[in-house]
């Protein structure tokens, strides 16, 4: 929990005349709190810089998404609520999509030499959303994970200002594609 991608650091605190760098893991929207996870770095900045260097820094902190953020906003714009649980077909499409749009799927890594692709982000992912209940497998043969209406709202809600309009134009094109992808 150590390692800190300097793209994808925050600015959390002052402590000392120091800045604590951290790095946005996760978003989860549970009523009625809101609850971030961080990764802290045992990098620290000095407080001493100039404004123009903290507002840049502030800058890109804001502009950050986590993969949780962009999965769970490409989940939110699929036109159905079910989602396949099988992990060969939820991975696969992911690595299809992160083939086409390597951008917004940068921090997936995806094994090449197994059965299928598996990402293990991906796979946390899906697992804190379920902890966090934005997706639920409420079907007796647990074959489908539930997205429902109430939480693609929540997301859409908190996350459309991390995106600009032209991203959520292509994030959008990728749902589309994702749905093929997912056979639902």
């Amino acid at each position: 929990m150590i390692n800190l991608n300097k793209k994808k650091a925050a600015i959390v605190g002052d402590r000392k005349g120091l800045f604590f760098l951290c790095s946005l893991t996760m978003f989860i929207y549970t009523p009625p709190q809101k609850i971030y996870m961080y990764k802290i770095s045992t990098k620290l900045i000095p407080s001493k810089m100039d404004d123009k260097r903290r507002e840049k820094i502030l800058k890109e902190i804001k502009s950050y998404r986590a993969p949780d953020a962009i999965i769970a906003y490409l989940f939110a714009l699929l036109e159905t609520e079910i989602l396949p649980t099988d992990d060969n077909v939820l991975h696969t499409a992911i690595s299809k999509l992160k083939e086409e749009y390597p951008d917004f799927f940068e921090d997936f890594i995806f094994s090449r030499g197994d059965i299928y692709p598996f990402s293990k982000e991906l796979e946390r992912i899906l697992f804190r959303f379920q902890q966090s209940g934005i997706l639920g497998a409420m079907n007796p043969t647990l074959e489908f994970f539930i997205f429902p209406e109430k939480s693609k709202k929540i997301v859409l809600e908190h996350l459309s200002d991390k995106f600009s309009q032209e991203e959520k134009k292509v994030l959008s094109e990728a749902s589309k594609k994702l749905e093929s992808l997912l056979a639902i």
